[in-house]
């Protein structure tokens, strides 16, 4: 036991705060569909990229971005699961929460630099041509030939035409 010498009352050092239900209900909403949208996101991103390198796609498309979503996903994720698991103090630091948060930094900060070397040596292996009109946004489009880059850059600028309404 210590004693509070302002308030002189009885503090416990085992006592913990704890989360309100209302508070961990708004967490666990508010990062849960977050960290699941990244999940998929990305998972997509990744799936449709190594797709494309084992199948010699006509056109690749890279965006290191979306390989920063998905450590920023598992992070979101495991912390939306403590809120509701560890009620007392879901900040708490514990050995996997440590480790997690390690391995999504890892992967936010260190894959989208590995991910993006591996497509630049793909690409120069296989000769494949930078295409800056279907390119934007971070998103980057590697054509095998300049008639491909046409048709991606016309695909392009339709989506973004069905998207805008115009």
């Amino acid at each position: 036991m210590v004693i509070d010498h302002k308030s002189h009352a009885t503090i416990n050092k085992n006592t913990k705060p704890k989360m309100s239900l209302a508070r961990m209900i708004f967490c666990f909403l508010l990062f849960f569909p977050f960290s699941i949208y990244m999940f998929i996101s990305s998972s997509e991103h990744i799936y449709s990229l190594i797709y494309a390198i084992n199948h010699t796609s006509s056109a690749l498309f890279f965006s290191s971005s979306e390989i920063t979503l998905l450590g920023c996903g598992i992070i979101l994720f495991v912390f939306s699961i403590r809120v509701l698991i560890l009620r007392k103090n879901p900040f708490q630091l514990d050995k996997f929460f440590i480790i997690t948060s390690i391995i999504s930094f890892f992967i936010m900060f260190i894959s989208p630099s590995i991910m993006e070397s591996i497509v630049e040596s793909f690409v120069k292996e296989h000769q494949y041509g930078y295409c800056a009109g279907a390119s934007y946004k971070g998103l980057d489009c590697y054509t095998i030939d300049e008639n491909t880059c046409l048709i991606e850059t016309v695909r392009r600028e339709k989506m973004l035409k069905d998207f805008w309404g115009e």
